[in-house]
């Protein structure tokens, strides 16, 4: 038999589609799993409401204005970039993506060190780190970064 569910936790949503016996096995440990991540998080997976006066920057336009020329800036550009876009969560490899448009930014020499600047950057809390492959820029940084910006 098929079931259908559709729940929303907080920024959280959760929609399946599938064997009724499978969501009433899976079901409770997966809600728990997603309020302990919106406990922990509570606004770590919105993406920003208003962009403001910025609009949409390409990662360049942002990298100069931040005068990005070390990694971990760069970094933080690109991750900006991909939250001005409505990303509140984005993947390793679209941020790794997104700084090689840097243009006059990005240097070849960078992608060696990328994994570890990132890894800096979420011990730090200025990224998030939510879980395999998922990053977030949180609220503050972006705060941080749409005031330098303006």
């Amino acid at each position: 038999m098929t079931s259908r569910i559709k729940l929303k936790l907080g920024d959280l949503e959760l929609e399946y589609e599938g064997e009724a016996k499978t969501l009433t096995s899976e079901l409770p440990k997966l809600l728990k799993v997603l309020s302990e991540i919106q406990a922990k998080n509570p606004t770590e997976h919105r993406a920003p409401h208003s962009r403001g006066k910025l609009g949409q920057l390409s990662v360049t336009t942002v990298a100069q204005k931040l005068n990005a020329h070390k990694l971990p800036d760069l970094i933080l550009a690109g991750a900006f970039t991909l939250t001005q876009r409505g990303s509140g969560t984005f993947e390793k490899r679209e941020l790794r993506k997104e700084i090689r448009g840097a243009t006059g930014f990005y240097k070849d020499a960078m992608r060696t060190n990328f994994e570890k600047a990132l890894t800096r950057l979420a011990k730090t809390g200025r990224i998030t780190h939510s879980g395999g492959e998922n990053y977030a820029l949180p609220p503050s940084e972006h705060e941080s970064i749409a005031g330098r910006l303006g």
